[in-house]
């Protein structure tokens, strides 16, 4: 638990203040230190968390592309559905790929999500180790994988997925550099209109 807990006094803070406020719709903020240590790891880390599940899960199930009716574990009725549809749509032998680009470009998200919060990390350490993260997990799935009756791994898998989690780390960074541009704008108009 005290891991848990440096992670989460690690955030950011306002020197002043001593607390980092979150803008909310409108001009609210919240005060994220006023939430606790759990709070914050629920915030920040919980949803890496889940995605890291949902992949291990998701690993665990025997996926075939070709006959989605043999396709077995606790996510098999939406899988079965995605494959049927998109065997009647396009090429089936796509699927796969798109799956494992998906998947960790949103596991690439959350890490940002949760790693940007942890003090002291530069902007390039902080892409650095969302996207070796994002690779050794891939690592950890395809041996998974391995052990798993009906799953194959390969390293051809792995690129996908590292290539998967750069695109998300993409996304991320236009976000955080989006939302970064728009709050900055708007505290700039709210300084001049305060004027």
């Amino acid at each position: 638990m005290s891991f848990l807990r440096e992670i989460a006094t690690s955030l950011p803070h306002d020197r002043a203040s001593g607390a980092q406020p979150i803008r909310c719709r409108g001009e609210s903020k919240l005060n994220i230190h006023s939430l606790g240590w759990t709070g914050r790891f629920v915030i920040y880390w919980c949803p890496l968390l889940a995605w890291m599940v949902v992949i291990f899960i998701g690993s665990s199930g025997g996926v075939d592309v070709r006959e989605p009716e043999a396709t077995t574990g606790i996510f098999a009725p939406i899988i079965r559905i995605a494959l049927e549809r998109a065997a009647e749509s396009s090429s089936p032998q796509v699927w796969p790929e798109i799956t494992h680009l998906a998947e960790f470009a949103v596991l690439a998200v959350f890490a940002y999500w949760g790693m940007r919060t942890v003090e002291g990390l530069s902007s390039w350490s902080l892409r650095a180790a969302v996207f070796a993260f994002t690779v050794l997990y891939a690592i950890s799935d395809e041996v998974h994988q391995a052990f798993v009756p009906d799953r194959i791994s390969s390293v051809e898998d792995i690129m996908l997925d590292a290539v998967g989690g750069a695109v998300g780390l993409g996304i991320a960074e236009a976000v955080s550099l989006g939302s970064r541009f728009i709050m900055s704008r708007r505290d700039h108009e709210s300084a001049r209109d305060a004027r």
